[in-house]
């Protein structure tokens, strides 16, 4: 009698095609996964900017602006409104021209409340856009490309897409700040 004892090379073969089958199934299902978290992270990040800017604005008593896709795609920074022709300048999310942090405490200079520039997950894609927060917690939409704010009627949706997934985050007029079940 035999007590030889171990596999088969047609059972270890049969394991070998049965976890191969599994993992080509489970791959797209994890990176699809991997996608979906990318994008959530993202959307918290950019709305919790949103968040503390409308926060700042009201605490501060100046009014702030979050801008995305500034200075480049896939990234957004909270930049303080200074009231003159710099507020419309091209690079005002830069950090060489404004730094950050201020480069002084003096409460009369400013930018005195720019923040870091912020970086969304990669391959997250959100559109050129912009919000003002004012000291009365209200918000106004600004125009991306002549950087004016208007006032906003109906909430505005901001689209952050990752491949075919897409989460958004709504703004209205009064400051209220959601992200929105998908």
């Amino acid at each position: 009698m035999r007590t030889d004892r171990g596999f088969t090379l047609t059972e270890l073969l049969m394991t070998i095609a049965i976890l191969g089958t599994i993992l080509v199934i489970a791959v797209p299902v994890l990176g699809n996964f991997a996608d979906s978290q990318r994008l959530g992270q993202s959307t918290r990040e950019l709305e919790r900017e949103l968040q503390t800017a409308r926060m700042k604005s009201v605490a501060s008593n100046r009014p702030l602006r979050v801008l995305t896709n500034c200075p480049e795609a896939g990234q957004f920074r909270m930049v303080e409104m200074l009231g003159n022709a710099d507020d419309a300048r091209p690079d005002r999310c830069s950090t060489i021209s404004f730094p950050f942090p201020a480069p002084d405490s003096d409460p009369m200079t400013r930018p005195n409340y720019d923040g870091p520039v912020r970086y969304l997950q990669r391959g997250v894609a959100v559109p050129k856009d912009g919000f003002e927060f004012r000291p009365d917690g209200t918000v106004r939409r600004i125009d991306p490309t002549t950087r004016t704010a208007a006032l906003i009627g109906a909430p505005v949706n901001l689209t952050l897409t990752k491949g075919t997934t897409s989460k958004t985050i709504s703004v209205n007029s009064m400051g209220k700040i959601r992200v929105e079940a998908q």
